[in-house]
C-alpha cells in the first residue's frame, strides 16, 4: 500500500512538473569562476561547468615596466624605447617605440612575423581581426589587418580622435567604431569595411566626447556637448538615430558609457553611477560621497551591466535590478572589464588578479 501512494506521488510530481511546468523563475546570479594571480602568475583550473579555457584565450597584461605573456608568464621589459600593444583575446603582439618610423609584430613563442613602415600608434582589435594606426596629430586612422596591410575603408579622416570601441567577436562580427571630436563617426565591420559614417554636428556644431559599442555590434551611444549641454545619442547599426537625452549640464570630461543590445546605457560619472532604459529614463542611480575620478570603469557582458560605486562592484540586469554586489579591494584599482568573447561572461583584470565572472542560475 505504501509502495503504492509513493510510486502515486511520484508520478504526480513528474505530471506536474513537466506538464504545468516550474512556476519559479530561475534567478540569475554572476561569480567568479577562474582568477589569474599576478603576483604568482599562476592561475585556477577553469570551471568545469564551461569548455571555455580562459589561458588559451587571453593573451596578457602590462605593468609599470613589463608586458607579461599568459600561460607561460614571460615578462618583457617596456619603456619609451619599447612599448607593446596586443590584443587581449587572441596571442602575439605588435611593439613600436613612441618615436618611430616602424612596427613589427610578434608571434605568441616571441617570432618576428613582420616589420611595417608606420609611423602610427597601433591600436588592435581584441580579438586581432584588424589594426588601427593612429596618426601623430590623431586626424587621421589607417585600417589594416593583422598583417599590417591596408584593408577595407582604409582610412578614415576627423577632426582629432576622441574614442575607440569595439564589439567581442562570438558575441558579434567584431566590428569596431570610432569617434573624432568633430563629430565624425565610423562603423567598421569585422573585415574593416565601412557600415557607416554620421556626422553628430551636421545642423549645428558640436563637441563629441566619448562612445561605446554594443556587445552585439548593433547599438552606438555617443557622449557630446551641443549648446552648452551634454547629451548622450544612441545609433543603430546601419545608422539611424535611435534615442537622444540630455543630460542637463555640461560635463567637463569623457563619460566611460556601456551600451547593451537594447540601447540601455550605464554612465560613469565621477559624482554619481546611473543606469538609462533605451529611451533615457532613469533605471538605477548611485550618488557618489564625493567626486570621484573622472575614470569610472563601466561595462556591459551582452547580458548584464556591471560598475563601481564607492569600493562596490554592482552587477545589474537590463532593468536596473541588482543581480550582485560586492566589495572591491583598493590594490585592485585601477580595473576595467572586457569580454570574455561569450555571453554573459567577463574578465576584471585590477592590479593583483584578473578574474573571470560568469553569469548562473540558481
Amino acid at each position: 500500500m505504501i509502495s503504492r501512494i509513493l510510486a502515486l506521488s511520484f508520478v504526480f510530481f513528474l505530471g506536474f512538473y513537466y506538464f504545468l511546468g516550474n512556476p519559479y523563475e530561475s534567478a540569475r546570479t554572476v561569480q567568479k569562476t577562474w582568477y589569474w594571480n599576478k603576483e604568482s602568475k599562476l592561475a585556477s583550473f577553469p570551471d568545469p561547468r564551461s569548455d571555455f579555457d580562459p589561458e588559451r584565450t587571453i593573451n596578457g597584461y602590462k605593468t609599470k615596466t613589463s608586458y607579461i605573456r599568459i600561460p607561460w608568464g614571460e615578462s618583457l621589459p617596456t619603456d619609451d624605447s619599447i612599448r607593446i600593444e596586443y590584443p587581449l583575446r587572441a596571442k602575439g603582439f605588435l611593439a613600436y617605440k613612441k618615436i618611430g618610423s616602424s612596427v613589427e609584430f610578434f608571434s605568441e613563442a616571441g617570432e618576428l612575423l613582420w616589420t611595417k613602415d608606420y609611423k602610427s600608434y597601433p591600436r588592435i582589435h581584441p580579438d586581432g581581426n584588424l589594426v588601427l594606426f593612429l596618426s601623430g596629430d590623431n586626424n587621421q586612422v589607417l585600417v589594416s589587418d593583422i598583417n599590417g596591410n591596408s584593408l577595407g575603408a582604409k582610412k578614415l579622416d576627423g577632426r582629432f580622435l576622441t574614442d575607440i570601441s569595439f564589439a567581442p567577436k562570438g558575441i558579434s562580427n567584431g566590428e569596431t567604431s570610432v569617434l573624432f571630436s568633430g563629430g565624425e563617426l565610423f562603423l567598421l565591420d569585422g573585415k574593416g569595411n565601412k557600415l557607416f559614417e554620421a556626422k553628430l554636428g551636421e545642423k549645428e556644431p558640436v563637441f563629441a566626447k566619448s562612445l561605446s559599442i554594443s556587445a552585439n555590434g548593433q547599438k552606438i551611444a555617443v557622449h557630446f556637448l551641443k549648446n552648452n549641454r551634454d547629451f548622450i545619442r544612441v545609433y543603430d547599426r546601419d545608422g539611424s538615430e535611435s534615442e537622444e537625452w540630455n543630460l542637463g549640464r555640461v560635463i567637463p570630461y569623457k563619460i566611460n558609457l556601456a551600451v547593451s543590445d537594447d540601447g540601455g546605457v550605464l554612465a560613469g560619472f565621477s559624482d554619481k553611477l546611473t543606469l538609462y532604459s533605451k529611451s533615457g529614463k532613469v533605471l538605477f542611480e548611485k550618488n557618489r560621497n564625493k567626486a570621484q575620478s573622472v575614470y569610472q570603469t563601466v561595462f556591459h557582458s551582452g547580458a548584464w551591466f556591471a560598475g563601481e560605486w564607492e569600493g562596490n562592484l554592482f552587477f545589474l540586469d537590463e532593468e536596473g535590478y541588482i543581480l550582485k554586489e560586492e566589495k572591491i579591494r583598493t590594490g585592485e584599482k585601477p580595473f576595467r572589464f572586457y569580454s570574455s568573447g561569450h555571453n554573459g561572461e567577463a574578465f576584471l583584470e585590477g592590479g593583483n588578479d584578473i578574474v573571470l565572472y560568469r553569469e548562473l542560475e540558481r
